[in-house]
């Protein structure tokens, strides 16, 4: 039977449109967060208790939901006071001597250090090894950061280390990896408006290994939409090369991938694709520094190829960000997903 978890009482959030959207979705009260710096510069975020809340009692022993979203255009400073700033608000949730909260869930929609998912000292990628020397898997530090900090259950769209949807073990956090693809497909029929004999690609270039999750592939079937694949050799640690050639034969062509970085990869996608009528790229993380905003802006604009739209889910915080996926958090906590079939301490181990 799938699980069932209690509605939190209250929505926590960064005073964020995010936050907002998803109390509505849950039909629940909503305080904000403060991120705020002592003289020093050290971090001091603060509940703010002059919202719709007004006292410690109001948390005392009750279910809470963070929600915290990265913000587009990232640097180390920002991803340094984010990682910084959201443990302390989950420690104080959880402290019987400040809040005392009963529970507290983490919605960590994108997982920033996701993509150091692979141990260079054994990995058997050069470029790996090289690229991530010495550094780890940082995702692993983050579950212990919030399992330290007193959560609960982490909740999470598509982990770089774990794209299938499901229940999983990290660290000892119970992990919550919940499917944007549902949400994705529905947008791009009812506000994109797909046609139905549209072209999905893969931009990683080649089909997934047997038994791994490709959301590319998993859009499609959603969808009933026919896939393809091109080929990607990676150069160097930084660097890939597109080859194949893909004849749309005059239709549309959506682009589907989890996350938007640099946007090389979807660029050199863009231009192996030939007699093609639209082409929409869709994803889940429109993560997009500088240097991928650029690329996803020119694109757009370019007279060259027929990219008419770039669009990601809210899961960050970007001007790309258009899909809701409130409606997935709303449904987990009703019990209408499918894919959680009950949460126990008998997780299955990740797989990276």
């Amino acid at each position: 039977m799938p699980y069932t978890a209690r509605n939190p009482d209250i929505v926590l959030t960064n005073d964020d449109i995010f936050g907002y959207m998803l109390a509505e979705a849950l039909d629940t009260k909503i305080a904000p967060f403060r991120r705020e710096y002592h003289p020093d510069g050290a971090p001091a975020p603060r509940i703010d208790l002059n919202h719709t809340l007004t006292d410690y009692t109001d948390f005392k022993q009750r279910k809470i939901l963070t929600s915290y979203r990265r913000r587009q255009l990232p640097d180390r400073d920002a991803v340094a006071r984010h990682l910084t700033n959201y443990p302390r608000i989950i420690y104080n949730l959880t402290n019987p001597d400040t809040f005392d909260a009963e529970q507290v869930d983490v919605l960590w929609p994108y997982w920033i250090n996701a993509r150091a998912d692979h141990n260079p000292k054994h990995d058997k990628d050069p470029s790996v090894r090289r690229r991530d020397a010495g550094r780890g898997m940082e995702y692993l530090f983050d579950a212990l950061m919030f399992k330290a900090a007193g959560a609960n259950r982490l909740l999470t769209f598509h982990p770089h280390f774990h794209r299938e949807p499901g229940v999983i073990d990290v660290e000892g956090l119970e992990v919550v990896c919940l499917d944007a693809v549902p949400s994705m497909v529905r947008y791009a029929r009812d506000e994109i408006g797909i046609s139905d004999d549209c072209l999905v690609l893969n931009p990683d270039m080649k089909p997934a290994k047997e038994g791994k999750y490709d959301i590319a592939l998993e859009f499609a079937r959603t969808a009933d939409l026919e896939i393809d694949h091109l080929t990607k050799q990676r150069l160097d640690s930084d660097a890939t090369d597109t080859k194949g050639y893909i004849d749309a034969q005059g239709r549309d062509a959506a682009i589907v991938d989890d996350i938007f970085a640099t946007f090389a990869t979807v660029k050199g996608s863009v231009q192996n694709i030939h007699n093609v009528n639209r082409i929409y790229v869709i994803g889940v993380h429109p993560v997009l520094p500088r240097d991928g905003h650029s690329t996803a802006r020119a694109l757009i604009s370019s007279d060259e190829y027929p990219v008419v739209d770039v669009v990601g889910t809210h899961t960050v915080d970007s001007d790309f960000s258009r899909i809701p996926v409130h409606d997935e958090v709303r449904k987990f906590y009703r019990g209408e997903l499918d894919y959680i079939d009950g949460l126990s301490d008998d997780f299955p181990d990740i797989d990276v």
